[in-house]
């Protein structure tokens, strides 16, 4: 059975399998065009200044100076595409031995951006502080949420099922990103410590 025919005139259709690659060839301007200013921050000679996954946009930069060109060039190029940058849900906010600061504010076509003390990334709660820090606290919080779910249901099944499920459901929120941080000698047992007081 087929349903009728949906004409798509504006945007890309969620969760269509072709979506992410037609908007990342849609924005690739805005993209190349801040690989091009020489702004925002390099490794090993590898433009990092811009991540984008999907619609969040991640503008890296060394000086304010060079993020408040970076974010002007969004604009222009946004504008060239018809979109535009939603200042109520951008923010700014500062990682390195100056982070407490006080600084001039950065603006989106004139309107301020409000400079936060945590912000939420791809599922990450970055901290403002002298190095990159995540708070660990949402991390946990949901790994109980998730647990207490799982737990609430599990009268029937054995210890083994249960570690397991744990193992697989749970664990991971615990564990998000792992790979790419350098936990801390205070970081780790805080999360052995949640871990071994739901199973215990």
């Amino acid at each position: 059975m087929f349903s009728d025919v949906v004409k798509l005139q504006c945007g890309v259709r969620q969760g269509g399998v072709l979506s992410p690659v037609l908007f990342a060839v849609y924005v690739n301007d805005v993209i190349m065009a801040l690989l091009k200013s020489g702004h925002g921050c390099y490794f090993n000679n590898m433009f990092i200044g811009c991540i984008m996954y999907a619609d969040n946009l991640l503008l890296l930069s060394g000086s304010l100076c060079d993020l408040q060109s970076m974010v002007d060039i969004c604009c222009d190029e946004f504008n060239k595409l018809d979109m535009c940058l939603n200042v109520k849900k951008s923010q700014v906010i500062r990682i390195g031995r100056s982070y407490r600061k006080e600084v001039n504010c950065i603006s989106i076509n004139g309107k301020p951006v409000q400079f936060v003390v945590e912000l939420k990334y791809l599922g990450w709660h970055i901290l403002s502080a002298d190095r990159f820090k995540v708070c660990l606290h949402h991390m946990r919080v949901r790994f109980f949420q998730s647990f207490n779910a799982l737990y609430a249901k599990s009268s029937d099944f054995s210890e083994t099922v249960l570690q397991h499920l744990v193992n697989v459901y749970c664990k991971p929120y615990l564990l998000y990103g792992a790979d790419v941080i350098n936990w801390n000698n205070s970081d780790v047992p805080s999360i052995a410590h949640a871990f071994n007081s739901a199973l215990c």
